[in-house]
């Protein structure tokens, strides 16, 4: 798993990058708002609003260790 701080449309989050899994996929669509979460084709990454963290530490415990990581200044 890959994830960075990353803002879209003037909103804060995070860039995630994990192996390809449907059932997981599909369980990121139905916690995360479609307003709230992007797919990025191209980094074939998706994008997911900082206030969603909860839930995708829920879906991605890994993701806990990139949580702990202080931001990068300007990143907040």
């Amino acid at each position: 798993m890959k994830a960075y701080r990353a803002g879209l449309n003037d909103r804060s989050g995070w860039c995630l990058a994990f192996k390809y899994d449907d059932q997981l996929v599909e369980r990121l669509k139905r916690r995360i708002p479609h307003t709230s979460r992007a797919w990025l084709p191209s980094a074939k990454e998706w994008w997911v609003a900082s206030e969603y963290e909860q839930e995708v530490l829920e879906l991605l415990p890994e993701f806990e260790a990139f949580l702990r990581q202080a931001p990068l200044p300007g990143m907040a």
